[in-house]
């Protein structure tokens, strides 16, 4: 018929196989109470809503499907909703599509693996649906919106992972819920992912939402929206003043080529020294062996006030009541346009060590207004802009300054103001252009 190539209402199949199905309103409709074992290895192209709907029905796998819309205006590649179930999504290819993937208000009781998704505004889009299962093992390539983007109050009990997400306008993988609430998304590790060539963000942990581990991922050329807190982060946590939202821990990832900060925790709200907010944009766990390159790129407008850019073109950064419950250790930061690392308005760390900071434009180790529980020790800054370790306004060092080796630096080898610490010692200072040490404590 004219409007769907096949619609079913409470009708149960054992198969839907090779089905060609083409200038049509949906291609394949299952409604109320329809069943089907597999649908599969059917094209569906030229369509004005959905490729495959499936409402209020159990569908036990979706496979190899090819499936293109006739323009992205309005329509969905595989649509899932009313409360469906269906066990794995696998292996189609879908182009085309304003949602290849929307996933609303249904249970996906297997993996979504293993699919091809080009030319989209967004890619995988899950909203209020339980995935009992993993995004694994796809590839999204063209993006207008977001790659794979989970929204209010979606979970996911296995991972994101071994996805390859490019060419993207928005961010990779996003998890977000509303601003004026608690109900965002959860899903386990977010591991193994390449993300390339995206303007938003890479990876981005909103408004109450949480992960397990961001680990083991590649993420080179991210950002371009300039937007100033919209996007351009590798990796962020972000609370948005509103709802406590974390990962477990963030390690092993190599990032390249970044616009604001390599890695981002902010809680928010922008400039308050309100401890109202403390916490709820946190870490668990450390943030450690990564590899940074080239962040913080973007050239800022002549506009901006010195204050308003500070921080976010950073390496590692940590903002506005936000918090690393564990340490950040053993990282490699290499090209910054401001500070190495940098712990900014009443955020908390609990030590900073081990790190290898290089060639950044301002100081390798910056504490600004924040604690450091524990000390700054062991690291080593070479070619910092202007100090290698700077602790000021009104900043605190529980622990000491010590054992770290800073080479070349265009003002201080330590600097200190306004802030207080437990002591500086065995410290060794090279080529430091500016005075070794200064230490004024308020």
């Amino acid at each position: 018929c004219p409007s769907n190539g096949i619609y079913s209402v409470e009708t149960a199949f054992d198969t839907l196989e090779k089905i060609n199905c083409t200038n049509v309103n949906q291609g394949i409709y299952l409604a109320k109470n329809s069943s089907s074992n597999d649908i599969k290895n059917c094209n569906i192209s030229k369509f004005s809503t959905n490729g495959i709907r499936i409402n209020e029905s159990t569908v036990k796998n979706i496979d190899g499907f090819k499936i293109s819309a006739s323009s992205k205006s309005g329509t969905n590649g595989i649509y899932v909703t009313g409360s469906s179930k269906v066990n794995a999504i696998s292996n189609n290819e879908i182009t085309n599509c304003l949602r290849d993937m929307y996933l609303f208000e249904s249970t996906i009781n297997g993996n979504i693996n293993q699919n091809t998704i080009k030319t989209s505004s967004m890619g995988i889009y899950v909203t209020n649906t339980k995935v009992n299962g993993s995004i694994i093992n796809n590839t999204i390539d063209t993006f207008d919106d977001s790659g794979v983007q989970l929204y209010t109050g979606s979970s996911i009990t296995g991972k994101i992972a071994n996805n390859t997400i490019t060419n993207g306008k928005g961010t990779a993988i996003l998890l977000t819920g509303p601003t004026s609430t608690n109900n965002g998304c959860s899903v386990g590790n977010i591991e193994g992912n390449t993300i390339t060539k995206c303007t938003g963000d890479g990876i981005g942990i909103y408004h109450g939402s949480h992960c397990g581990e961001i680990i083991k991922n590649t993420l080179d050329t991210i950002g371009g929206n300039h937007n100033g807190g919209d996007g351009d982060y590798a990796i962020i946590v972000d609370s948005n003043m509103k709802a406590n939202t974390y990962c477990t821990r963030i390690a092993n990832n190599i990032i390249k080529n970044v616009t604001y900060a390599g890695i981002a925790v902010y809680s928010g709200p922008a400039g308050s020294f309100d401890n109202k907010f403390q916490d709820t944009a946190y870490v668990a766990k450390n943030i450690e062996n990564n590899t940074l390159t080239n962040c913080g790129t973007y050239n800022h407008s002549t506009n901006w006030t010195k204050e308003s850019k500070k921080g976010c073109l950073s390496g590692i950064y940590v903002d506005t009541h936000a918090r690393v419950k564990g340490d950040i250790c053993n990282n490699t930061v290499d090209k910054t346009g401001e500070h190495g690392i940098y712990i900014h308005l009443c955020s908390y760390v609990n030590r900073i060590y081990n790190n290898i900071v290089k060639n950044n434009v301002e100081a390798g180790i910056q504490i600004y207004h924040s604690t450091v529980l524990s000390s700054i020790d062991n690291n080593k800054i070479y070619t910092s802009g202007t100090h290698g370790i700077a602790v000021a306004d009104s900043s605190v060092v529980k622990g000491a300054i010590n054992s770290n080796l800073i080479e070349t630096a265009g003002t201080n080898g330590i600097y200190m103001i306004t802030s207080t610490l437990a002591s500086i010692t065995n410290n060794t200072l090279n080529n430091i252009k500016g005075r070794s040490e200064e230490r004024r404590v308020g």
